[in-house]
Parts: structure tokens; sequence; C-alpha cells
């Protein structure tokens, strides 16, 4: 339970500061996701975080939205969103790229795992 109320407040808290700037959501809730759950269900989370997140922000500002702009980038990235989930979940059924081990514990290189952390690198 005190995950899951740390990891709530996280969420408010990330979506305040980047209620302005209107990115880095993802970029800063996926790291602490990935604490408290696997990476799959990770990703699956900050989606409605960030529906929620959008959603909210527009009512706020719906008064001030050119439908237009809103048109031109929002469907292609709901789109985008869509073909990304999709291959995100083929990347889950294929098989390790290889370990390594650290102080007598060994870890799994996935190819999601990879393609988050190279994700959240790039973006950063």
């Amino acid at each position: 339970m005190p995950t899951l109320v740390l990891t709530g407040l996280f969420s408010a808290l990330a979506s305040s500061f980047t209620f302005l700037t209107g990115f880095g959501l993802g970029t800063i809730l996926l790291p602490v996701f990935l604490l408290a759950m696997g990476p799959a269900l990770a990703v699956a989370a900050v989606a409605p975080v960030h529906l929620f997140h959008n959603l909210g922000k527009f009512l706020l500002l719906r008064s001030v939205v050119d439908r237009r702009v809103l048109v031109q980038f929002g469907g292609p990235a709901l789109v985008a969103a869509a073909l990304g989930a999709w291959g995100l979940a083929r990347l889950t059924d294929l098989p390790e790229l290889g370990s390594w081990s650290l102080f007598g514990q060994t870890f799994a290189i996935c190819p999601l795992k990879l393609v988050i952390g190279l994700s959240l690198a790039v973006f950063s």
C-alpha cells in the first residue's frame, strides 16, 4: 500500500511540474513506475496518467486551444501512441539478449527493458 500511495503522489507532483511545459511526464514517471512494477505494466500505467493529465489541461485551457493545431498534432500522436504500445507489447515475447552479474546477482537484458532504457536516455 505505501508504494501505491507514493506512486500516486509522485504522479500528481510530476503532472503539476509538467503542466506548463507540455512534455516530460512520461520521462519523469516511467522510472518511478519501473521501481514499483515490471516494465510492461509500468509503461501501461503511465498511459492513464497521460490521458487524465491531457484531459485536465484541455478542460482548463479549452477556451484558448487552437483546434487546428490540436487535430494536426493530436491525431498523429494518437496513432503513434497506439503503434508504440503495439510494438512494446511485441517486445515482451522476445527472448533475453544476454545477462550479466554484479555483486552476486544476475541481471537479464530483455528487449523491452533495453528499448525503454534507451528511450529514456534519448528523451531525457
